[in-house]
């Protein structure tokens, strides 16, 4: 995580997630035991490792006291499969106090 900037209006935050490939795997292990599937260990041995990280950007509204704007980017690879996710959220009028 790095502080990008800091104002006496607003703080911008950067941060970097990258997901460790075993936790990945044993979460995707879990999931499918959820779905009533049980891969066995050599068709998980199979499985091409996982890739997963997370880059986002903050925008902390002082005055408000309230997070203005978040932006998400996370990048997926398992073998030659690639995901790429976005997601913007923004705070489009301020609470009423």
């Amino acid at each position: 995580m790095t502080a990008a900037s800091a104002t006496k209006t607003e703080a911008v935050i950067n941060t970097t997630t990258t997901y460790d490939a075993a936790v990945l795997m044993k979460m995707t292990e879990a999931l499918l035991a959820k779905a009533g599937q049980s891969p066995s260990p050599e068709d998980l041995a199979k499985a091409p490792p996982m890739k997963m990280a997370d880059e986002a950007r903050y925008v902390f509204d002082r005055k408000l006291g309230l997070m203005r704007e978040a932006r998400v980017e996370r990048r997926i690879e398992a073998g030659t499969v690639r995901r790429f996710d976005h997601w913007d959220i923004r705070l489009l009028k301020a609470p009423k106090r």
